[in-house]
């Protein structure tokens, strides 16, 4: 992904902000590229926030179904590239 270091436009890639991707320098194999999962960058598109992973109202959102739910429900996140389908 690229960096836009002259943007002011900054934003949390919510995908990223999951538990999960969260600590990505520890969570993926050291040789991987971590700019491909996630970035410390404000200006990346990738960028997973700075407070905390779940930091974000719609993942506690997310984990709240989840953790009511649990037992009975089936959760889904699905990512849609636009340009992938051009």
């Amino acid at each position: 992904m690229s960096d836009y270091p002259f943007s002011t436009d900054v934003g949390i890639d919510l995908n990223k902000n999951f538990h999960f991707v969260w600590d990505h320098r520890t969570e993926f194999n050291p040789g991987e590229d971590v700019f491909s999962v996630a970035s410390d960058g404000p200006s990346f598109e990738i960028y997973h926030g700075s407070a905390a992973a779940a930091s974000e109202p719609q993942i506690k959102a997310v984990y709240w179904v989840l953790n009511t739910y649990n037992s009975s429900l089936s959760f889904l996140v699905q990512s849609v590239i636009v340009d992938a389908f051009v």
